[in-house]
């Protein structure tokens, strides 16, 4: 795995707390007219209790003063507006994210 710099929406769900790395894997897929980008850590994952909570607003696995608890509840609206979708894969072994977008269209032509 490489190391991926987690955004501020995904770090408090990976569990990162010593300077916002984790080890981790970013994967983009174009699929027909839609785009997947796919975020893992190598962390154990979430329990059922968090993941209960994951996209409301405020919450925060993090001590007081910490964190915010807004970032994947952000990240979710922001990707929503955009057509898309925000996902937590919890059937995967480790903390995975799934992001679905409309892909852009080619709009250009050759000439």
């Amino acid at each position: 795995m490489n190391p991926l710099e987690i955004g501020p929406g995904f770090e408090g769900a990976a569990g990162v707390d010593r300077g916002g790395h984790v080890a981790g894997v970013l994967e983009v897929h174009r699929r027909g007219g839609e785009l997947q980008i796919v975020v893992t850590d190598s962390g154990p994952g979430l329990t059922a209790a968090v993941r209960e909570k994951l996209f409301t607003p405020f919450f925060t696995t993090k001590p007081v003063g910490k964190g915010t608890g807004i970032g994947l509840s952000v990240s979710r609206s922001l990707i929503e507006s955009h057509g898309g979708t925000l996902e937590l894969d919890a059937a995967h072994e480790n903390t995975r994210f799934v992001i679905h977008l409309p892909a852009a269209q080619d709009t250009q032509k050759a000439g």
